[in-house]
């Protein structure tokens, strides 16, 4: 009999398998919400517990630029600003936030309070930095629990300077006018763009509550670890 001689089979092609690019910015989180809905606390308690996050307040950031330069020309209209409810310009607040971006470690988790406030410092923001959100968390709650805790802290002596009622109801004005946009535009991206999550709850139930709603939202966009 002659001998049979098989073809050889091909040899199968192993993909080299392909890292993930590697972060070169921080994961950067946007905390909206109206005045006194909480951000500023929800930020504290993950600062505390979460070593790794760092909390960048646009306020504080322009406030901080009033007391060291309290008679500059960008000094006086960050102080009209706050005094008439009225929002800064972009290009006032974006290159002070970069540069505090930039000043973090890229395994940080910066947490930017009160910032955008409407949709052309959103656009802008990320144009001029590079990147988008990894998350907004938004803090929603009601005009009436909003006023009501920023009179308290007014009496408390916790609170800003324009804690007041008049001042309030311009703060809340614009909040609805230019920064409950941004939101929506989020909301509508996220159903497209899984770049950014959407962690959005309600600001007015307990503190502790609102707390392990934001940090359930963080875990699940695998942004924080157990």
């Amino acid at each position: 009999m002659g001998s049979f001689c098989s073809t050889p089979r091909p040899s199968k092609t192993v993909e080299p398998e392909i890292a993930p690019p590697q972060r070169t910015t921080p994961h950067v989180l946007f905390v909206l919400g109206g005045p006194a809905s909480g951000k500023g606390t929800v930020c504290q308690r993950l600062i505390s517990e979460y070593p790794i996050v760092s909390h960048v307040s646009a306020g504080d950031l322009l406030r901080e630029e009033v007391r060291l330069r309290p008679d500059s020309d960008l000094s006086r209209v960050i102080q009209d600003c706050m005094t008439n409810g009225k929002l800064v310009t972009s290009e006032t607040i974006i290159p002070l936030l970069l540069q505090r971006i930039k000043a973090e470690p890229v395994d940080r988790v910066i947490l930017i309070d009160g910032f955008p406030r409407n949709l052309t410092q959103a656009n802008e923001f990320e144009s001029a930095a590079g990147l988008v959100p990894d998350a907004v968390i938004f803090l929603s709650t009601d005009e009436k629990t909003m006023l009501a805790r920023l009179l308290g802290r007014a009496q408390d002596g916790s609170g800003r300077a324009d804690d007041n009622e008049e001042t309030a109801k311009k703060r809340f004005a614009v909040f609805y006018e230019e920064s409950v946009p941004v939101v929506e535009s989020y909301r509508a991206r996220t159903a497209t763009d899984q770049r950014t999550k959407l962690v959005e709850l309600d600001a007015g139930a307990e503190k502790e509550d609102v707390y392990r709603a934001v940090l359930k939202g963080l875990k699940d966009a695998k942004i924080l670890s157990s």
